[in-house]
């Protein structure tokens, strides 16, 4: 077993290539059907912390609502009287991780430090997905706050935060995986596999 797998890490070839992708993405598939409720969770929970604090409100709670979304609870106590609003989280950010994954585990052969290739992955993923988080929250924030006269209206960071939310979302559906996988061996990948196996 340990010869096959060496011989897959030190000499990929197409079909070894598609295998590892085939195996990891089922893995990583089911994997996700466990841990997603936690992970998008806890990413709510660290994005809606930092929306909070740029925008000076309070977070009160993180609700379920169904298998793909979450209520943040917010409360501004700029008022006379405290007004709570709520912001739709989906947890679409999660719904590419198992074909990202499979990519760069298929890529693995190709790479070197190959550690730190995984490092980097799982930091570049978790900024991506609470940068989608944070800047749709800030959206919605900023538009029912200004719609209820407690902050002044401003275009420059209204626009940003709508442009940010719809650019990482689409980045996230379309292109994340495809990205991730480029930067990952364009950064990491050995000069000559086949001279470096012999």
């Amino acid at each position: 077993m340990h010869k096959i797998l060496n011989k897959i890490l030190h000499k990929p070839t197409v079909v070894t290539t598609i295998f590892l992708f085939l195996i990891s993405f089922a893995i990583f598939l089911i994997l996700l059907t466990y841990v997603k409720s936690q992970y998008s969770y806890t990413l709510t929970y660290i994005s809606s912390e930092i929306a909070s604090k740029i925008k000076d409100v309070k977070l009160m709670k993180i609700e379920e609502n169904g298998t793909d979304f979450f209520l943040v609870n917010f409360i501004s106590m700029k008022e006379i009287s405290p007004v709570i609003f709520q912001a739709k989280i989906n947890t679409i950010f999660t719904f590419t991780l198992p074909i990202t994954l499979a990519i760069f585990v298929s890529l693995l052969p190709y790479l070197e430090k190959r550690i730190r290739a995984t490092i980097e992955v799982i930091i570049i993923l978790i900024s991506i997905h609470i940068l989608y988080i944070i800047s749709h929250e800030l959206y919605e924030l900023t538009k029912f706050l200004i719609y209820r006269e407690i902050e002044q209206p401003k275009k420059f960071p209204f626009y940003f935060y709508q442009y940010l939310s719809v650019f990482t979302k689409a980045m996230i559906i379309r292109f994340e995986p495809f990205l991730v996988g480029l930067y990952i061996y364009l950064r990491f990948r050995r000069k000559n596999v086949s001279q470096e196996a012999s």
